[in-house]
């Protein structure tokens, strides 16, 4: 039982520690790629590919941008569960 308090009062030292460091570093710089895009908004256009490859002759993805592919995953309003 004493190794296992010690093993969380370390924990818990290692954890302040990584927070300490992670305040030390330049929010903005985290979100940015190395050509200082914002990575956030990048994301958004990462499978702008899919939308034109042969996956359009078995899936049907929706008209607007979808950056998480859920058009295909929603059922048609008014359908029913049968």
């Amino acid at each position: 039982m004493n190794d296992l308090r010690l093993l969380t009062a370390n924990l818990i030292d290692e954890i302040r520690m990584w927070r300490n460091e992670l305040g030390q570093i330049n929010e903005r710089a985290v979100y940015l790629t190395d050509d200082s895009k914002n990575i956030l908004l990048e994301i958004l256009n990462d499978n702008k590919f899919i939308f034109t490859s042969k996956l359009v002759n078995f899936i049907s993805f929706g008209e607007k941008n979808d950056p998480f592919i859920l058009a295909p995953l929603k059922k048609p309003e008014g359908s029913s569960n049968k």
